[in-house]
């Protein structure tokens, strides 16, 4: 019966091994993914991560020392060394809010910066700028090679702006080996790039 409510709050540097307690107490094998997204901060501006969540008595048990550690069935190769140091790192605190252990530990919420819009256009010279020499080189052979669509070929080689979504962009982004979310910070990038 889930009926403990337990609140985790660790530093940033404790997040990899607070992850492996995660998963040692959790029940999902992406338990380990718990720590991964900064929520709080400190008057220094540490980062912090603060969880809270209900569990059975075994596992509030182990996270308050009253059980051992011990390997889930669903995640069998936990680092339970790993899950050791994070009990002595982190802040846990059985029936309390996150807000109480906020306010304990001197913690503010944190809420990231808005991440910057998505120039629509850039120059192909401050794309070259941000990729730099050597990639860009490779990804114009791979474009100057005759198998390559003749109409991506011209435009990637012979193009002076790049417009975000476009089969342009799009076969660029596959030359260089880039993602969607790579491609966004190519433009973001390249647009603070003064000619």
């Amino acid at each position: 019966m889930y009926d403990h409510q337990i609140t985790i709050a660790a530093r940033e540097a404790d997040w990899p091994d607070a992850n492996q307690l995660a998963l040692t107490v959790g029940d999902q094998p992406t338990d380990d993914q718990t720590f991964t997204r900064q929520n709080a901060i400190d008057a220094d501006g540490g980062a912090w991560i603060v969880v809270t969540f209900l569990t059975d008595a075994e596992r509030a048990g182990m996270l308050t020392g009253r059980a051992p550690l011990a390997a889930p069935d669903h995640a069998p190769w936990v680092d339970l060394n790993a899950a050791a140091r994070a009990l002595d790192a982190v802040t846990i605190r059985e029936g309390s809010a996150i807000d109480d252990v906020m306010g304990e530990l001197g913690l503010e919420a944190y809420t990231p910066p808005p991440v910057p819009p998505v120039p629509e256009t850039i120059s192909a010279m401050q794309a070259m700028i941000v990729v730099g020499e050597e990639k860009w080189r490779e990804a114009m052979s791979v474009a100057e090679d005759p198998t390559f669509p003749w109409g991506m070929r011209a435009a990637i080689l012979r193009g002076t702006e790049l417009k975000r979504h476009s089969e342009t962009v799009d076969s660029l982004g596959w030359i260089l080996n880039m993602d969607e979310n790579d491609i966004d910070n190519l433009f973001r990038a390249a647009a603070k790039v003064e000619l």
